[in-house]
């Protein structure tokens, strides 16, 4: 009987930690996509600056 408490207990332990990792996953995965393309965002301003003063005839320094 004992056997049987602790086969449960431990499908029981392991359902919550695989559904608090899920509902953190949830919150988580936007926020750091969020953050790469922000990341991504400066890069490209940073380009475009670059080229628009290169075309209009100004040193770069």
């Amino acid at each position: 009987m004992q056997r049987g408490s602790i086969i449960i207990f431990t499908v029981l332990m392991l359902s919550a930690i695989l559904a608090i990792t899920l509902t953190l996953t949830r919150i988580f995965i936007p926020k750091i996509r969020a953050i790469t393309e922000a990341a991504d965002s400066v890069g490209a301003v940073y380009a475009a600056d670059i080229c628009r003063r290169q075309r209009s005839g100004m040193v770069l320094i």
